[in-house]
């Protein structure tokens, strides 16, 4: 079977049950067959072996996707642009926006959970 390391930077593992749109992509991986292993520490990725990696949300998802390259893995990467106010890519902080960038680039699939938030990319294009 197939594992798959699901991470999120959440400050306790259970969000991954109470947020819906965690456990509904959880969930989803399982009923797909995949042995799936969840992770809310960036320092946890080091020791868990996973054939790939699925991560929520650009800014710390750039941590399993180095974890990925490293290890000549596919990573895919879902999450949403905007801030807290509504801005899109260019709201966020100078650094903040660099994680990001980096993180949609790198990553083999970027997810977004509409077309509202791909237009909130404010004209980046996360592929080459």
């Amino acid at each position: 079977m197939k594992k798959v390391c699901f991470f999120a930077h959440v400050p306790d593992s259970e969000y991954f049950e109470i947020c819906e749109f965690y456990n509904n992509d959880i969930r989803i991986l399982q009923g797909l067959g995949f042995d799936t292993v969840l992770c809310n520490k960036v320092a946890d990725l080091p020791f868990i072996k996973a054939d790939w990696y699925y991560s929520w949300f650009y800014g710390w998802a750039l941590f399993p996707m180095i974890m990925a390259k490293f290890r000549g893995k596919k990573h895919i990467c879902c999450g949403n642009i905007h801030t807290g106010e509504g801005l899109g890519l260019s709201g966020w902080p100078f650094v903040k926006q660099l994680l990001m960038k980096t993180t949609m680039r790198y990553s083999n699939v970027s997810i977004f959970t509409s077309q509202t938030e791909v237009q909130r990319l404010d004209g980046f294009s996360p592929k080459k």
